[in-house]
């Protein structure tokens, strides 16, 4: 099998994984079923390093508070945007049975990059190796 083959061969296999874990990974997160949607004031923005993988990552921890039914919460959520600031109104879900459990639909599609880009490798590995094995 020559050098090409085998490149587009691991283009299809990263993708077809990419793919499919994506996919679990969307379906899992875009159950909205049980969730009612609110607006939130980011209070705070943490910002941490964390060490990982030989090398130093930022991540953040946004502080928000929001209202239901007369009641006033306050949460931390593993979600960041960065175009948001403090002080700012955000739309947020919440979870009707546990409203300290919140996220954002906006934050939310950013995963779809990750089967949006298995689908495009695995279809160019799967194109190449078609159209090698045409030739042949």
């Amino acid at each position: 099998m020559s050098q090409k083959r085998i490149v587009f061969l691991i283009f299809a296999i990263f993708g077809l994984i990419f793919l499919v874990v994506g996919t679990i990974i969307c379906a899992k997160v875009f159950q909205y079923d049980n969730i009612v949607e609110t607006t939130a004031i980011i209070t705070d923005i943490e910002e941490y390093k964390e060490y990982s993988g030989g090398e130093w990552r930022t991540h953040h921890k946004t502080h928000l508070l929001y209202e239901i039914d007369g009641c006033s919460y306050t949460t931390v959520a593993e979600m960041y945007s960065s175009s948001w600031t403090i002080g700012e109104e955000i739309e947020i879900y919440y979870d009707m049975d546990d409203p300290q459990k919140v996220g954002s639909k906006s934050t939310d599609l950013a995963l779809l990059a990750i089967p949006c880009l298995g689908l495009v490798f695995f279809s160019i590995g799967v194109t190449a190796l078609l159209v090698f094995r045409k030739k042949r």
